[in-house]
């Protein structure tokens, strides 16, 4: 189908499934969390105080379920984003703002962080729900002057610490609980990651909408894509949904695009210098707008995907130093533009080497102790850092000696970092019985 605006054309290419396929993959597993985050830390409260906690936590749970579900459905939000688009639900008699993820070219594409603000916000606002203690045989109060939530999304759940108190008067003492867990499994995070993939393509495209590739790529691997058109007298709105016939997650978002002449002109964004590392992976997304545009550059260091005019490689030491790049743009009419910047490969040394660590097992109540090896070929001091909250590696020596406290397993990444900003990154997995 083709719109009237000539501006705006519908079309299909075949390749850019490949593309998408790709690309998908690569938002989706960039986005997957350390497991670690998922460990929900148990505080320790006393046997008969228990119920209460349980009951709160499975109250919150509740909570949370509702507010992804309202997140999801207003794009990320769970209040109004600063580019609402107010939209009947079809089926019900209800209104929900939608947030324009491409508005006018600007991407207004919500981030991580704020989203898990989002719910955070969510939840916060539906506690008062669980705060009736009336069938339990205790003097309860709650403070919630240091009322606190914080939220983390992870690729397959939402994790929710919760910080009040709740003070419980017994016979002879008042016992205290002042944090609540809750643990969510929802595939939000990668229905986010499509929506924003969509998104940053149709940003390279400009006013070029491919309804039918987008439809396949998003059903490819899962999802179902549904896509409503409202055209203004100077503007063109879709409002996608991303939906899962295993899941009661919806997500919705909007893109509006301009229709003034001179919103496809073509147009490459300029670079400055850039700077590389010799044995470390480069990626750079060079941004242009116009119509159905081809990269290409002059450079033997790589190819630029052709594309999506991502340039990605990772430099030899033959590489090092100054080099000129030429980067060519140009549109389905033949019109070219281009840009020149200069590429600096610097060298550092060789970076250190960490041995493989794989699975490791321990015991609750019983010390642990493992020696991360590592080594510099330039004969470099080492320092170690780590990612896990269940133990501290120690800077200097890259030993792990600790008593773990609960059962479970447990990933995490062990960082040798030497006197030259050079490093190596090797995970592990722990195992406690």
């Amino acid at each position: 189908m083709r719109n009237k605006k000539s501006q705006v054309t519908v079309f299909i290419i075949v390749g850019i499934i490949v593309l998408l396929i790709f690309a998908l993959a690569m938002y989706i597993s960039k986005s997957n969390d350390k497991s670690v985050d998922n460990e929900i830390q148990t505080m320790k409260t006393p046997l008969e105080f228990q119920p209460i906690k349980n009951y709160v936590e499975q109250c919150i749970e509740s909570r949370t379920q509702d507010v992804i579900r309202v997140v999801a459905l207003q794009g990320g939000y769970y209040g109004i984003s600063n580019y609402p688009l107010e939209y009947v639900v079809p089926g019900l008699d209800v209104s929900i703002y939608l947030p324009y993820y491409l508005y006018d070219f600007e991407n207004t594409v919500i981030d991580k962080s704020r989203l898990e603000q989002e719910l955070s916000y969510g939840i916060e606002s539906s506690l008062e729900s669980c705060m009736n203690f009336s069938m339990f045989h205790y003097d309860i109060s709650v403070d919630t002057k240091a009322l606190d939530v914080q939220t983390s999304l992870t690729t397959n759940n939402v994790i929710a610490k919760v910080f009040f108190t709740l003070n419980i008067q017994s016979e002879d003492a008042i016992n205290t609980i002042d944090q609540f867990d809750v643990q969510v499994q929802t595939d939000l995070l990668n229905v986010y990651n499509v929506a924003k993939l969509i998104t940053d393509e149709q940003y390279i495209n400009g006013n070029e909408i491919c309804i039918t590739c987008l439809s396949d790529i998003v059903n490819s691997i899962g999802y179902n894509l549904d896509m409503v058109e409202v055209e203004g007298d100077s503007y063109y709105v879709i409002i996608y949904t991303i939906s899962d016939s295993n899941s009661d997650i919806v997500y919705n978002f909007a893109h509006r695009f301009n229709l003034d002449d001179g919103y496809n002109a073509l147009n490459i964004e300029s670079i400055d210098t850039l700077n590389a590392v010799i044995d470390y992976k480069f990626n750079y997304i060079i941004l242009a707008t116009g119509n159905n545009l081809t990269f290409s550059d002059d450079s033997d260091l790589f190819n630029i995907d052709s594309k999506s005019g991502l340039i990605e490689f990772t430099p030899k030491y033959i590489n090092s130093g100054e080099h000129i790049i030429t980067i060519t743009v140009e549109d389905f009419n033949g019109n070219k533009v281009t840009e020149i910047f200069t590429l600096i490969i610097e060298d550092f040394g060789s970076k250190p080497v960490i041995d493989y660590i794989g699975n490791l097992e321990g015991r609750v109540g019983e010390s642990f102790l493992y020696d991360v090896n590592a080594s510099s070929t330039d004969d470099l001091y080492l320092t170690y850092v780590d990612d896990s909250d269940l133990f501290d590696v120690n800077l200097k020596t890259g030993i792990i000696d600790f008593i773990p406290s609960e059962v479970g397993v447990f990933s995490f990444d062990i960082t040798a970092i030497d006197q030259n900003g050079n490093y190596d990154v090797e995970g592990g997995l722990l195992v406690v019985n």
